[in-house]
């Protein structure tokens, strides 16, 4: 009986799981029904920010938790409607000027997004923190720049390492390199990064300056 429960207990995690990260094609229909009905109740479904797990909050919460966020003036600047639409607009067409002026440019302006949507943030909970702030998630799928930036994000990533010796894969690739050092003269120092920005820029380089040189 103890097995059967327990087994029950990991298919109900799984499927909480999937349903957090959006991997609802895994999940059994009568589950994905009973999470759907869940989810109606108020409640919203998603994943922790660290260790993997899962976080059912009362959607009342998570609301106000995100407007929190929102309202930070210093962080966020408020657009008039439409304003996401003209960006991406603006973005597709400077980056289709850029992209014709090479023939390797020319064979990645079908990455462009002719109808882009605007990107979507949703919040991940700091269950390690007081009073469980909300760690601010922007998912760029199907923005003016994704498809492009997808296909850039390959040799760029593969150069990482030539740049910057200071560049770290993960927590094992950390864990390797502080094995070796003696810590017995230093004193270890932890920041908390609050939120983390990226601004895409756009400009033209040189006339004689090949643009796409990492393609």
């Amino acid at each position: 009986m103890e097995d059967i429960d327990k087994g029950f207990n990991q298919g109900i995690i799984m499927c909480f799981q999937a349903f957090a990260n959006n991997n609802k094609y895994v999940i059994p229909k009568r589950f994905l029904i009973a999470l759907n009905n869940l989810s109606k109740d108020n409640i919203i479904i998603t994943s922790a920010d660290k260790g993997g797990g899962i976080v059912i909050m009362n959607k009342h919460d998570y609301n106000n938790k995100m407007l929190d966020l929102l309202n930070d003036s210093e962080t966020y600047e408020k657009k008039p409607s439409g304003h996401a639409k003209r960006e991406g607009e603006k973005f597709t067409t400077k980056a289709r000027k850029i992209l014709k002026k090479s023939d390797k440019g020319k064979k990645l302006l079908g990455l462009l997004e002719e109808a882009p949507r605007p990107a979507k943030m949703h919040g991940l909970s700091k269950v390690h923190k007081p009073e469980i702030p909300m760690h601010p998630i922007t998912s760029g799928i199907n923005s003016a720049p994704h498809r492009l930036a997808k296909y850039l994000a390959k040799p760029l990533t593969k150069t990482l390492d030539s740049i910057s010796d200071t560049h770290l894969r993960n927590s094992s690739d950390l864990i390797s390199k502080l094995k070796n050092i003696d810590f017995s003269y230093m004193k270890l120092a932890s920041f908390d990064v609050t939120i983390v920005v990226y601004v895409t820029v756009l400009r033209e380089a040189p006339a004689d300056q090949d643009h796409t040189e990492l393609l």
